[in-house]
């Protein structure tokens, strides 16, 4: 939500429902341009949508959307291929689902990803002075990511010091770039969509992806959110106790 400006509100991605008669005839004509592309072919590629809709004014917008979240956001295995299920999707929850789901399939060893693992390494650099490399200024108009752009790392032997960590980086303003009133460090708590935002991000949930669903637990980093936070639970071994005894 803070570094790519998607949003948090809204219905997740199952049970997306089409409001208007507009947007429903809309992804009806992509979903047969879709279908007439992939004809013959195993995936449709990204080239020949694009000239599909270069120039037409009734569907570009959408048909780029769609170029751009199967691509970017929610890539298929191949990552040159469209995908058919990105029409109206709430992103923050669902990018962030696909970022969880990889992270869980390295620590099993495997290694065919396809999420947004920008998003970790962009974590670190704004929590870790000593890492990140020099931030850019923050064009007019775009997400805080963007100070991050084009950038590498600077250090080749990383090793994370926890002595200049930065526990809430989001709650100081940018050139460019301001943060929700509800994270800064003197909150202020008005209803509005700033705070039904700030409450999704702090609440206990599930995150729905495109075909599957990953846990959601804020309480054990809510110092990130300026809240309290409770010590993990350790199991004790007694048998330890007993030994050095």
């Amino acid at each position: 939500m803070v570094l790519l400006g998607f949003s948090v509100l809204g219905s997740p991605v199952l049970s997306l429902s089409l409001e208007s008669s507009e947007m429903k005839d809309a992804v009806e004509k992509l979903e047969k341009a879709w279908k007439e592309e992939k004809t013959g072919h195993d995936f449709v590629r990204g080239e020949p949508w694009t000239l599909r809709f270069f120039g037409r004014g009734d569907l570009e917008h959408e048909a780029f959307l769609v170029l751009w979240l199967s691509l970017y956001v929610f890539p298929e295995r191949d990552r040159r291929s469209i995908s058919k299920h990105v029409k109206g999707l709430l992103l923050a929850p669902a990018v962030l689902a696909g970022v969880y789901r990889d992270l869980g399939l390295i620590s099993d060893g495997k290694l065919n990803l396809k999420s947004f693992l920008k998003l970790v390494q962009v974590w670190t650099w704004e929590r870790f002075k000593n890492l990140r490399p020099k931030p850019r200024d923050i064009p007019k108009g775009e997400p805080r990511i963007a100070q991050w752009d084009s950038l590498q790392q600077r250090h080749k032997n990383v090793r994370l010091r926890f002595d200049d960590f930065e526990w809430r980086p989001y709650t100081k303003p940018l050139k460019n770039w301001n943060p929700l009133k509800v994270y800064v460090e003197e909150a202020q708590w008005t209803l509005g969509d700033d705070f039904a935002s700030f409450a999704r991000c702090v609440r206990v949930s599930q995150f729905v992806g495109d075909g599957f669903v990953e846990s959601y637990y804020p309480n054990r980093v809510a110092m990130q959110f300026g809240l309290a936070q409770d010590l993990p639970e350790k199991k004790i071994n007694h048998s330890v106790y007993t030994t050095f005894e």
